[in-house]
């Protein structure tokens, strides 16, 4: 999928951060590609000792990065579902916002209903795209947001979301992954 150009300038304009190299299922070479790949999955089930396991090393990401403190908003990029949404990040951002002192807007951020999943309509027609995001731009204004994806592959779900947010009157400051 191209990247729209106001994609592409959010993408030139936001840093972005990675905790592992996550590579495509067709470009695993060693075992720690297929040891990240794993966690990644159980991460994406929602699996709670590896979400606070992510979360804990996350944190020591953010405080690297000098995030930690409440002048920064965590954003989570939404997931296919409602569900998936919820299962993947309601946890993980609450112990990541305990442990570094951000604000949590996970709040701020509503998923509705479902779409296909980018990774698996990649070359393939879209059967689903019933997907509603609502956004409270009255609590993002003026924010300073890290937004955060479990992995980034193309960039285009992490840019969308990014220039939605801006949209909204947020400042991105940075993107993190897995």
């Amino acid at each position: 999928m191209r990247l729209t150009h106001d994609e592409q300038y959010q993408l030139a304009i936001t840093n972005v951060s990675s905790m592992i190299d996550y590579w495509p299922y067709n470009e695993v070479r060693t075992m720690l590609d297929i040891k990240n790949r794993r966690m990644v999955k159980r991460f994406k089930r929602g699996d709670k000792s590896t979400v606070l396991k992510q979360a804990e090393n996350m944190a020591e990401m953010i405080k690297r990065l000098g995030y930690d403190s409440p002048d920064y908003t965590l954003l989570c990029v939404p997931a296919s579902s409602e569900h998936k949404h919820e299962k993947r990040y309601k946890l993980f951002s609450n112990a990541l916002c305990m442990l570094t002192g951000m604000t949590n807007g996970y709040d701020f951020v509503q998923v509705h209903g479902k779409r296909d999943a980018i990774h698996k309509s990649v070359g393939r027609i879209i059967r689903n795209n019933d997907q509603r995001i609502c956004v409270n731009e009255c609590e993002l204004y003026g924010r300073n947001v890290i937004i955060f994806d479990d992995v980034i592959t193309t960039g285009k779900s992490f840019a969308s979301f990014a220039l939605r947010i801006e949209q909204a009157g947020a400042n991105v400051v940075e993107g993190v992954f897995l």
